[in-house]
């Protein structure tokens, strides 16, 4: 479905359950011999500067093609190059809002969409003119490029180049060359070795009676430390036995005057209970009091 536009523009409805929908494989060959370029797989369009040179080819200079990022891999650019396309849709009044925010994501389902309607939309709008697509971009290249190519391309130029086999001779002798004085030098290494072994035996025997040495004279200082130390701790083990002996003896005494002036206490209480009434029962009330305040 399709209508005219007052700048002559055919603006298209596109419904993914329309029949006459393309394969994505078709739909990349589409592009790929329309702009020469090399694309794989339909997510790489969301760069979008493949659009903006297919609204190159269907409108003259509509679009800045010297601010178009080609060759990009930073979603900043690529939301430049829709904006552009977007200005472009908005200059010539075509009935399309992008989903920016979607196609930039480079998910597959979203591009492919975009990408059958801009597919209607071009054959819609298409007149037949002379366009270099690669002069339009100044050479940029277009589209990552089919992996099994590449390989191909670097089998063939393996197999071009009959220098390698040479080149690999030469490279064993250079490794050769390089590992004899690596060998010597190992060999001195191992002489040194040896050497510094020797030496170290000879300060071994030399160090062992200075060590033993050493350790007598520590377990004598030692010995002597001990001994000094008991000599020193006995008087004043002595003394704070002495101290404990007279501190049981002083609480002995206390406890003998604890009971003595409780004995007392309880013989004037006796008396009090047996002499509470008559005339006497205050004083007595009174001295009871005395007796258990605290």
């Amino acid at each position: 479905m399709s209508e005219k536009s007052k700048t002559s523009v055919v603006n298209v409805r596109y419904t993914n359950k329309l029949s006459s929908n393309s394969s994505r494989a078709e739909m990349l060959s589409w592009v790929n011999n329309t702009l020469k370029s090399q694309f794989f797989k339909v997510e790489e369009l969301c760069t979008g500067a493949a659009y903006c040179q297919l609204m190159d080819i269907l409108f003259a200079r509509s679009i800045p093609m010297q601010r178009v990022k080609f060759r990009t891999n930073v979603e900043y650019e690529y939301i430049q190059n829709f904006k552009l396309l977007q200005g472009c849709f908005n200059k010539f009044v075509v009935d399309k809002i992008i989903p920016i925010d979607r196609l930039v994501k480079g998910r597959y389902q979203d591009n492919f969409e975009f990408l059958q309607w801009f597919r209607k939309f071009f054959d819609a709008n298409y007149e037949s003119r002379e366009y270099d697509p690669v002069i339009a971009r100044n050479g940029a290249m277009l589209g990552l490029g089919s992996p099994p190519m590449e390989a191909k391309l670097r089998k063939s130029v393996n197999k071009s180049n009959p220098q390698t086999k040479p080149t690999e001779e030469s490279s064993a002798q250079t490794d050769r060359a390089t590992t004899e004085p690596k060998n010597q030098v190992y060999k001195s290494n191992s002489e040194n070795k040896t050497i510094e072994e020797a030496s170290a035996q000879t300060d071994m025997a030399i160090t062992e009676p200075e060590n033993q040495v050493h350790e007598s004279q520590t377990k004598t200082t030692e010995k002597a430390s001990a001994q000094t130390e008991k000599a020193t701790t006995e008087p004043d083990s002595e003394g704070s036995i002495e101290e404990l002996r007279n501190y049981c003896k002083y609480v002995s005494r206390m406890k003998q005057e604890r009971n003595f002036y409780l004995s007392k206490l309880r013989a004037i209480d006796h008396i009090c209970q047996k002499y509470n009434s008559g005339r006497d029962r205050v004083i007595l009330e009174k001295i009871t009091k005395i007796i258990y305040s605290e």
